[in-house]
């Protein structure tokens, strides 16, 4: 995704979720903007949740994921 779409994805009027982007790697008006996004008063900084965030799930746990969904939750 864009870093424009991914600020916007950043926003907890959107979405609320952390950015899959290095900020690093962004320019500086990008990294603004990021930084920018008010992320409200109970939010720690992205700085320290990017800190303590954990790696995305294998795609090898889909298909678990989705018959527990299915047998416990979507209980069709």
């Amino acid at each position: 995704m864009s870093p424009a779409a991914q600020t916007a994805k950043l926003s907890p009027e959107n979405w609320g979720d952390l950015t899959a982007l290095d900020l690093e790697k962004l320019s500086p008006e990008e990294q603004q903007a990021m930084n920018e996004v008010d992320l409200g008063k109970a939010t720690l900084p992205i700085e320290e949740l990017e800190q303590n965030r954990l790696p995305e799930l294998s795609s090898d746990y889909i298909d678990i994921i989705e018959k527990g969904w299915t047998e416990h939750v979507a209980k069709e």
